[in-house]
């Protein structure tokens, strides 16, 4: 399946001076065209987990008019949030 990788971020949560986990999350789109599968997919991985393995959740199949939808409300987002394009 295609894959459209949205952001990627690495992140350390201290206190104290001390690393309490080390973690790394990618926001992804995944399709599948002759299914007509369009999903998003959280992935993260912990340096505290002990087994080292990456999670990964995926949205519900969403339908032409549900992505479209949320098309809009993410560009009402980052125009309410950063200003508009010019």
């Amino acid at each position: 399946m295609p894959k459209e990788t949205i952001a990627r971020r690495s992140e350390q949560d201290e206190r104290g001076g001390a690393v309490l986990e080390e973690r790394t999350e990618e926001l992804s789109v995944i399709w599948n065209i002759s299914a007509e599968i369009v999903q998003t997919m959280l992935k993260w991985t912990s340096a505290s987990d002990e087994t080292g393995e990456s999670h990964e959740r995926y949205s519900p199949t969403l339908s032409r008019h549900e992505i479209n939808r949320m098309i809009r409300a993410l560009r009402k987002a980052r125009d309410q949030a950063f200003g508009a394009d010019a």
